[in-house]
């Protein structure tokens, strides 16, 4: 599908599920253990206020110029493979895994984090941004730029 929106609030264990999609939002207010998965998607929003263990993912193909957002949450994890563009924020978020492999001009923030792991893999002109982080680990194979 095209231009879809998935939107979830207070909602928990759902799974939000695009194959080949492009221009997708994905959507969850204070939501819970939800699966947020795009496969060749473009151009996708990922989003989640206050949610705690959640997954977004993006795979597959051309991943490009996706958002991955999460404001106070807890035990999410951020994946995309070959991506490109991506953008990786969460705002006092803990425990937080943030993946990109073979990805190009990637950006890494995390705001009062806690045990937050960024890694990039064949990563180019990536920034990885961590304020009043504990114990994170910043992980790039080839060309990296610490800020």
């Amino acid at each position: 599908g095209r231009n879809n929106v998935f939107v979830s609030n207070a909602g928990r264990n759902n799974v939000f599920l695009s194959n080949a999609g492009r221009n997708n939002v994905f959507l969850s207010n204070a939501g819970r253990n939800n699966v947020f998965l795009s496969n060749a998607g473009r151009n996708n929003v990922f989003l989640s206020n206050e949610g705690r263990n959640n997954v977004f993912l993006s795979n597959a193909g051309r991943i490009i110029n996706n958002v991955f957002h999460g404001n106070a949450g807890r035990n999410n994890v951020f994946l995309s493979n070959a991506g490109r563009n991506n953008v990786f924020l969460s705002n006092a978020g803990r425990n937080n895994v943030f993946l990109s492999n073979a990805g190009r001009n990637n950006v890494f923030l995390s705001n009062a984090g806690r045990n937050n792991v960024f890694l990039s893999n064949a990563g180019r002109n990536n920034v990885f941004l961590s304020n009043a982080g504990r114990n994170n680990v910043f992980l790039s194979n080839e060309e990296i730029m610490f800020f």
